[in-house]
């Protein structure tokens, strides 16, 4: 048995409270919550001036809501990591770098995806880095670190999501003292896949549906240097977005998908610029398809926000009317994230935010 903070029941109430007075319109039926690791202001200005124009506002600029939110974390450093930021997303509490929903005096503290579950959502997870990773891993486990991955697998898989779908290299673990297998996975009950490509999926796949690809940066290879990272039938995050909203639907249920590109931090920390600006492309691309099916569906919340900007990354003017680049570190910084919104109830999103006001802000919508 878990132990959780009381420091939660305020949190709680006060959420509880804010939600009576909504009506059954404003509340959506669906979230999507889409994370651009890394991601800051001059990212997407870079995305831009990649696909030839500076003026043409990316597909998640032309959402009708916007904020900025801040990312501090607790503790001594106040330039947060993915695994406080997260935290912060999925809790609603700050906490000290490198804790995955735990506060800095190790208490566990309840994840969205856990209060979803308890009240019959489906939950699916989409990413391109590792399954186990910091970001999915917030709202999925509790571990005093981001780098006790095993445990993260080990609850990920407890919690079963109803679709998983990410880089699985650092997710089994055949030599760990309680090891998380291809047939451990299977033997708990989930449907597992490993590099099979989507379209050899069969129509009947059953949830939860485990679907782990050595690496997944392939995106079309769309710059030849990503072919370096790429892995064996990867897919595109577009296309591993139709998969999941298909086999999310099927459970006829409300749901809730976390959806992440990781490289955009990944390449930030390299100071890898056209892989960064092609990173963040991939991810509007993204976006434009998940904004299509929102549209359509008419119920679903969509937040686009980043857990924290990673690079320094500042654009200029150079001779000949010549916009260049430059990274000032190649680690997190402090600076201020956009976050876009769009579907019911997305005004309340609007302003300036911390990112733990994300988390509250779901929890008054969500009945």
């Amino acid at each position: 048995m878990r132990f959780f903070s009381p420091r939660f029941v305020g949190l709680t109430l006060a959420a509880l409270l804010a939600s009576l007075s909504l009506s059954a319109a404003e509340r959506p039926r669906n979230v999507i919550l889409i994370i651009g690791d890394g991601m800051g202001y001059n990212h997407l200005t870079a995305a831009r001036l990649l696909r030839g124009d500076i003026d043409q506002p990316l597909a998640m600029e032309q959402l009708p809501v916007v904020a900025n939110v801040t990312t501090t974390s607790a503790g001594g450093s106040r330039v947060t990591d993915s695994a406080a930021a997260a935290t912060a997303m999925a809790t609603g509490h700050k906490t000290s770098n490198g804790r995955i929903a735990t506060l800095p005096d190790g208490a566990s503290v309840p994840t969205l995806f856990e209060t979803l579950r308890a009240r019959g959502w489906s939950l699916g997870i989409v990413t391109d880095g590792d399954l186990n990773g910091a970001t999915a891993g917030a709202f999925t486990a509790h571990a005093d670190s981001r780098d006790d991955k095993p445990t993260i697998a080990r609850q990920m898989i407890a919690l079963a999501p109803d679709f998983m779908l990410g880089t699985t290299a650092e997710f089994y673990f055949p030599t760990d003292a309680a090891p998380v297998t291809l047939a451990s996975a299977r033997s708990a009950g989930l449907t597992v896949f490993q590099d099979v490509a989507l379209a050899d999926l069969p129509p009947d796949a059953a949830s939860p549906l485990l679907l782990g690809y050595t690496a997944m940066v392939d995106e079309t290879a769309s710059l030849a240097a990503r072919q370096t990272v790429a892995g064996h039938n990867a897919p595109t995050l577009t296309a591993a977005f139709a998969v999941a909203v298909k086999q999310l639907q099927a459970r006829d249920r409300p749901f809730f998908l976390l959806f992440e590109n990781d490289w955009i931090d990944s390449w930030s920390h390299e100071n890898a610029y056209e892989l960064v600006a092609d990173s963040v492309v991939q991810l509007d691309d993204a976006v434009a398809a998940i904004m299509a099916f929102a549209e359509r569906d008419g119920h679903t919340l969509m937040l686009i926000t980043a857990d924290h900007e990673c690079g320094g990354l500042t654009l200029r003017d150079e001779e000949n009317a010549f916009i260049g680049h430059h990274f000032s570190t190649e680690e997190h910084t402090a600076a201020t994230v956009p976050l876009f919104a769009y579907g019911p109830g997305a005004d309340r999103f609007a302003g300036s935010l911390a990112n733990t006001d994300i988390h509250r802000r779901l929890r008054e919508l969500l009945p």
